[in-house]
């Protein structure tokens, strides 16, 4: 592919099975294809763990009445069957995503023991190593079932939301670690190969996928305002729910590895400015973010957090570099609660996120005097300043907010919580990060 060919590369071109409507009526059927194998067995009966979905191709069409018209369908309406395999497929996802989380959580995954998150009260909880997060776990239910489990509400409402439109369709991906790693890119039309363009690498929730956050975050709109690149990784998972998880040993877990080579990827193929490099997420997203702060921070200059799952102790981060951070919390998350304790989708404890901002803020070496102000009728502002290298530490605090992206994809009220949309946290975002850049002194060292 020549240079100018690879403006093609965007999220948003056409996908050759959607229709002149822009819907891809042959994704639901294909679903229900794919997952039906894992069904449970047809031979049980009751309860929905034993719901057997199948697609019935051979049932005759309905035909109108005799001297009767066929009904015009309203454009970008499906009709019964499609209506139908979509439900179907709905129903076999969700089961494929239970059986996926049951299996996760009584696997006992390989490599050195690890240290115990939460837990009974008091507690040991040990540091990780400098140059990868450790993953905590109690008895034989690893954190990655644990942070499947945060993001379970936006799965649902986006499976029903945006049916099986945005899901898992990368249009870029590479080997990483031995395994198949995806993601979607855009590059905004105004990119110039002869300028260093700023790259902003956005993560998706547990049981999501790189497209589904593009739909949730608007980060393409803000691209196309400012001229940055913007890149959606999807989380490990196979044909199930992808999960951000962080793995053990004294090397980098696979999930770091692969954002640092999809970092390489995309230098080598664009002209990215090496300090504009920004990462942020959605709840497991968001505690991955933490996550490359501290083991790739030679080349992240600064993080974001929306509704971020804070389950790892701030205390195993060991990295010293001050790295700008901003977050956005709603005081009604039910999955990630702001004052911090039990949710009732983990049963390890969550830390409070005004803790953990003041903890970020200590290792930014701010000052103690953090400036509160009010931004909107349900939004206030927390801003650490005075912090090493500029390092600002901002918290937005969303008065009855819930577990959802502000200014994003609105999600129903009645399953995650309420969307705000006071605020855009996107772009408030992208304004963060342009006024951080990584030091030249930071920049110019060679990454291993």
């Amino acid at each position: 592919m020549d240079r100018q060919g690879e403006r093609v590369a965007h999220a948003d071109v056409p996908h050759p099975a959607r229709t002149d409507r822009g819907v891809d009526h042959r994704q639901p059927k294909r679903a229900a294809r794919l997952m039906e194998r894992a069904a449970p067995n047809p031979g049980r009966s009751g309860g929905p763990e034993d719901v057997r979905c199948r697609l019935d191709r051979d049932a005759p069409r309905s035909q109108p009445a005799a001297g009767r018209p066929r009904a015009r369908r309203r454009r970008g309406q499906l009709g019964p069957r499609r209506t139908r395999a979509l439900r179907c497929a709905r129903v076999v996802f969700l089961h494929a995503l239970r059986r996926a989380l049951r299996a996760r959580a009584h696997r006992d995954p390989g490599g050195p023991p690890r240290a115990n998150l939460g837990g009974a009260a008091g507690a040991r909880v040990e540091p990780a190593s400098v140059t990868a997060p450790t993953v905590m776990r109690k008895g034989k239910h690893a954190i990655g079932a644990v942070l499947a489990l945060l993001s379970l509400p936006v799965l649902l409402v986006l499976v029903e939301a945006v049916s099986f439109r945005v899901a898992n369709r990368p249009n870029g991906s590479f080997m990483s670690s031995g395994r198949k790693r995806e993601y979607v890119l855009y590059v905004p039309r105004s990119y110039d190969r002869a300028e260093p363009t700023a790259l902003v690498i956005s993560l998706h929730g547990a049981g999501m996928w790189g497209a589904a956050q593009k739909e949730t975050s608007q980060w393409n709109r803000v691209a196309d305002e400012h001229g940055f690149i913007v890149v959606y990784p999807s989380g490990e998972g196979g044909g199930g729910p992808r999960v951000w998880h962080e793995g053990g040993g004294a090397g980098p877990s696979r999930d770091v590895r692969f954002i640092s080579e999809l970092i390489d990827t995309l230098e080598a193929r664009y002209n990215i400015d090496p300090g504009m490099i920004y990462a942020n997420g959605l709840s497991n997203g968001g505690g991955m973010s933490f996550a490359l702060s501290c083991t790739l921070s030679d080349r992240i200059a600064a993080v974001g957090m929306v509704g971020a799952a804070l389950l790892v102790p701030f205390s195993w981060c060991t990295d010293q570099r001050p790295v700008p951070m901003i977050a956005f919390h709603g005081t009604a998350d039910a999955a990630a609660p702001y004052k911090g304790g039990f949710s009732w989708v983990a049963p390890q404890r969550f830390q409070g996120v005004r803790a953990f901002t003041a903890s970020w803020a200590r290792r930014n070496r701010c000052g103690t005097n953090p400036v509160d102000s009010v931004v909107a009728t349900d939004v206030t502002r927390l801003e650490y300043t005075k912090c090493a290298d500029d390092a600002a530490v901002v918290l937005y605090t969303i008065r009855g907010g819930g577990h959802t992206w502000p200014g994003g994809q609105p999600l129903p009220e009645w399953f995650v919580g309420r969307t705000s949309n006071s605020i855009d946290a996107s772009s408030l975002m992208w304004a963060f990060f342009r006024a951080h850049r990584l030091r030249e002194a930071q920049t110019g060292a060679q990454h291993k």
